[in-house]
């Protein structure tokens, strides 16, 4: 099995992960397949950074909802890279300021973050929702991605009991933010920028 098999697998179940922003049922179809496998079979190449191919791996864990795998996982990556799956986990576990310290230990690359900020601008400026004011007011003077402002908007719409336009914005974040950091570890993993 692929890797757009497993996001697949994941995207199809009855409660997706990545349209929650709390974790939930894990996807058993999806880790069961993930469990059989390497990061070279999962990328069908040669992987000439173990530590990324290990990262994408996680992120398809939490793709499917495997918070165990995936923090285990996150935890024996010393880069950004398992700093940033490790502060994705939390923020859906949800535990905001767990995810805040492990935000802020993340040293993404500067491009990475900025391209992750203009695409997240995007998508706040066509929200309709007032409550992702601050969220779009600090994407746009930064230039670039702002996780902690993130997490507090994804705290702000958990607690708040009807759902809002605000929470489809953040969802599509969610997805986003995912979707860039797994394609930055396969880059990474396999030498193909």
């Amino acid at each position: 099995m692929r890797l757009e098999e497993i996001v697949k697998l994941a995207t199809a179940a009855t409660e997706p992960p990545l349209k929650r922003l709390t974790r939930g049922a894990p996807v058993g179809q999806g880790l069961q397949a993930l469990k059989a496998l390497t990061p070279a079979s999962l990328l069908d190449t040669t992987i000439i950074n173990e530590e990324a191919g290990r990262a994408v791996l996680c992120g398809l864990y939490v793709a499917c909802d495997g918070f165990e795998e995936a923090h285990e996982l996150a935890q024996g990556i010393p880069s950004y890279l398992g700093s940033w799956w490790h502060a994705m986990l939390h923020r859906r576990e949800p535990d905001a300021s767990n995810s805040a310290y492990w935000y802020r230990r993340v040293k993404a690359p500067a491009q990475v973050y900025e391209a992750l900020g203009r695409a997240a601008l995007d998508v706040v400026t066509g929200s309709k929702d007032s409550s992702l004011k601050k969220l779009g007011d600090a994407l746009r003077r930064s230039g670039r991605w702002e996780p902690l402002v993130f997490v507090e908007a994804c705290e702000q719409a958990r607690s708040s009991r009807s759902p809002t336009a605000a929470l489809e914005t953040l969802l599509r974040l969610q997805e986003l933010e995912w979707r860039r950091l797994l394609d930055h570890g396969m880059a990474l993993a396999t030498g193909k920028t």
